[in-house]
């Protein structure tokens, strides 16, 4: 597939490591636009990898650890799995984690930076801890099983803290816990000691960072949600992108069938999978088909799964589905629910209480169908090179006293860490800000300190296509190129074709 070279990689998963270890939140200023101020931590691992090893090992290491969800699916398989005779048992487990990880979106994410194959490892071990210990949330005593719930809810908390979207598995697996088979006030108390558990995880894991944007911006989310906390650091906005959110509540009923003829409704490239919609359309037969199942059911009925840790997976993985059509619509953010279709769609096949023959033959053809349509969108890649990124940064005169501002949109921000260390780069134009009629107090501190810098000014940009914009944004702070000093550049992380960046010196009106 490649060396990742993705979008968000280029934009902010190597820069915000490097921006975290070297102190540069507030040196720099929005240099990866709204993920300028994203937790670091997930992004800690790439970037001692990428900085110690070379590409093609970078690569092995990450697709190894994100291959270990496999294990996870497996073991929550095997724990749900009826089936008398061991070796079919773990051959059954075993198949159905390889389906699980061959879906489109979990095989475009190997060995990339996007993290939801990394925080699955989180969401899904917390979920095998539960099935695995179902028994003991039943039966044993309360204290044991509070100890479990709290323990795993702990686990599945430290991925949400590390990164967000992870929440709606939470909330899944939470709603799953009142369902268990026990008196109601012991399903309360489980979910509540789990969903302790998993505040206690965020705080371990994003406690630290939310609590850094307080201190520096006055919003723990910043700056999301800023219509609530009111930074003067940002506009009064929410600043989400509803981009990828049904448009109205029947596009919600049957979402997952516009995505699976229209995949840029859920994400930025093409990719083709019937997993999530074959789901989603047995899950409706199965809700359907639950009155008449006695007319059919008998004897020659073939039952694999154990009925209630089963139905435990399914609740979970309903609610953090329903959790995912409210808040995100973004296909990748789904990734750990598209691991465990496979199994789903198994136990779901099982709720139809079918004749051997016929459950067989639907879960066969589902099985197929999913393998036979599933094609990976791709994220961008670079060949495996000597060097990750083949960054040979332009020279700076006076180093100790430049400055470097950015404009437009283009995600720049691995460059950074090969320019010396001691020149602060300023993003004063791209998503997050820009001159114009509204500035927040962070346009005009990038304003001040470019007012006030003395020293060498440098722009750093997209050559060709962002020249224009460029032109504006430097423009309005008082600024042009000095075209004829520039020169230009091309990475081997730079995969936009025919394109180049460019580094100018510049000069005040």
């Amino acid at each position: 597939m490649g060396q990742d070279a993705n979008w968000d990689l280029r934009n902010y998963h190597f820069y915000n490591a490097y921006a975290f270890l070297h102190g540069r939140l507030g040196f720099d200023m929005a240099v990866a636009h709204h993920a300028t101020f994203y937790n670091p931590l997930p992004d800690l691992p790439f970037y001692a990898l990428v900085t110690t090893l070379p590409p093609r090992a970078t690569g092995f290491v990450m697709g190894a650890i994100q291959g270990l969800d496999f294990l996870l699916i497996m073991a929550i398989a095997w724990r749900v799995l009826a089936i008398a005779r061991p070796m079919v048992r773990d051959g059954a487990a075993i198949a159905v984690a390889a389906l699980g990880m061959l879906g489109s979106g979990t095989l475009s994410e190997i060995g990339t930076t996007f993290q939801d194959n990394m925080v699955s490892l989180f969401v899904l071990a917390a979920l095998a801890g539960l099935v695995l210990s179902y028994r003991q949330l039943v039966e044993s005593p309360l204290k044991q099983a509070l100890r479990i719930a709290a323990g795993m809810g702990l686990v599945c908390g430290l991925g949400a803290g590390l990164k967000q979207t992870a929440v709606i598995y939470a909330l899944g697996i939470c709603f799953a816990l009142l369902l268990v088979t026990t008196d109601w006030r012991r399903r309360f108390l489980l979910a509540y000691v789990f969903g302790l558990g998993v505040i206690a995880g965020m705080a371990a894991t994003g406690g630290f960072w939310m609590w850094t944007l307080w201190r520096d911006y006055g919003n723990p989310l910043f700056p999301y949600y800023n219509h609530i906390f009111k930074s003067p650091w940002a506009l009064e906005a929410d600043y989400l992108n509803r981009e990828f959110l049904p448009k109205s509540f029947w596009e919600a009923l049957i979402y997952p069938f516009i995505f699976a003829t229209d995949p840029f409704r859920v994400g930025e490239i093409p990719f083709r999978g019937l997993r999530i919609p074959l789901l989603y359309a047995l899950a409706i037969v199965a809700v359907l088909a639950w009155p008449l199942r006695a007319l059919w059911a008998g004897p020659g009925t073939l039952r694999l799964c154990d009925r209630y840790p089963a139905i435990f997976v399914i609740a979970a993985a309903a609610v953090a589905y329903l959790a995912w059509l409210k808040m995100f619509g973004v296909y990748r953010y789904l990734v750990p629910l598209e691991m465990l279709t496979p199994l789903l769609i198994l136990l779901l096949v099982d709720r139809l209480a079918l004749p051997r023959w016929a459950h067989g033959a639907l879960l066969g053809g589902i099985m197929a169908a999913i393998l036979a349509t599933s094609q990976p969108g791709n994220w961008g890649r670079a060949n495996w090179a000597d060097d990750y990124f083949g960054v040979k940064a332009p020279a700076i005169s006076d180093p100790k006293n430049a400055m470097v501002v950015m404009t437009g949109t283009e995600p720049l921000g691995y460059a950074i860490p090969f320019f010396p260390p001691e020149v602060p780069f300023i993003r004063i134009e791209g998503w997050f800000t820009g001159p114009g009629a509204k500035e927040s107090r962070y346009d005009l501190e990038m304003r001040r300190r470019v007012a006030t810098h003395v020293g060498p000014l440098y722009a750093f940009f997209r050559a060709r296509y962002e020249h224009e914009r460029t032109v504006k944004a430097l423009a309005a702070y008082g600024l042009k190129l000095r075209a004829p000093a520039c020169v230009t550049f091309k990475p081997h992380m730079d995969i936009v074709v025919d394109e180049v960046l460019a580094f100018c010196p510049l000069d005040r009106l």
